[in-house]
């Protein structure tokens, strides 16, 4: 009818005009049927736009999607870079799924970019890797005086015989044992501890290092590194052991040693 011809008309002019920017593609749409002429209203303007966006914003956003998906990067972390617009994320070895934290480049022993919860951009990580190696050294001792009074006690009758580390502790604090232990490490951190890290924290000092090598381990420095890493690992499995050899023997009351040789079930 009369009123159709009339819109087809007007949106036949503005294909005219939008002709010259978008291309002779949009003329063919208009020149369609009715249905045809309701998409050209929506086609228009997001054509208009992607045309002048296309340089842009693609090249940003593959970009963008290379350089967050782990699907899209290498195993060993490097830098993923799309035609235009480059992203650049380091995976963490430890954790490939998630970008490693600046601070944890490699450089320091143990260093696999384990950081789920970002605490090396918040604190120091010369202050941490101190703290690290202090907790695990105290908990391979720990470990050694829960398994060696299974099967060596000293004489005196001080020091009871059959007794589990737990109630030991317990039996120490009592008799005042372990008080002494706590002053002596007490003035051992206000005398020593304190000097050491404020070096450590000037770069004047490596993490835990207070020059004690009897046996001259540290001679090469590539072996130095190595047995550094190993005192690491070590020390984190310690961590972990003694919080394991406490509750068994909250819940079991048997030593570790003998729950290996009597093992018998919670339940």
């Amino acid at each position: 009818g009369t009123s159709s011809t009339r819109v087809k008309r007007s949106i036949l002019g503005s294909c005219d005009q939008w002709e010259g920017r978008i291309g002779a593609g949009v003329r063919k749409v208009c020149l369609g049927d009715g249905e045809d002429l309701i998409a050209v209203v929506l086609i228009l303007p997001r054509t208009f736009e992607a045309r002048e966006k296309k340089k842009s914003d693609l090249g940003k956003m593959l970009g963008f999607v290379n350089g967050v998906s782990p699907l899209a990067q290498r195993r060993t972390g490097a830098a993923v870079s799309a035609r235009k617009g480059v992203v650049t994320m380091l995976q963490s070895k430890a954790m490939p799924f998630m970008e490693a934290p600046p601070a944890l480049d490699g450089t320091l022993p143990g260093d696999n970019g384990f950081d789920p919860l970002g605490l090396t951009n918040y604190f120091d990580i010369k202050w941490m890797q101190e703290a690290e190696i202090k907790h695990g050294r105290i908990c391979m001792l720990a470990t050694l005086g829960f398994l060696v009074p299974e099967l060596f006690t000293l004489p005196w009758a001080y020091f009871p015989k059959g007794i589990l580390a737990v109630d030991a502790h317990d039996y120490f604090v009592k008799t005042g044992g372990l008080a002494q232990v706590n002053l002596f490490i007490s003035g051992w951190e206000a005398i020593i501890g304190v000097a050491a890290l404020q070096a450590t924290m000037e770069g004047k000092r490596a993490p835990g290092d207070f020059g004690f090598d009897p046996l001259g381990l540290g001679k090469d420095p590539a072996k130095m590194k190595k047995n550094q890493t190993v005192e690491l690992i070590n020390g984190r499995l310690a961590m972990c052991a003694i919080g394991g050899f406490i509750h068994q023997q909250w819940i079991y009351k048997q030593g570790i040693l003998d729950q290996l040789l009597h093992f018998k079930p919670m339940y």
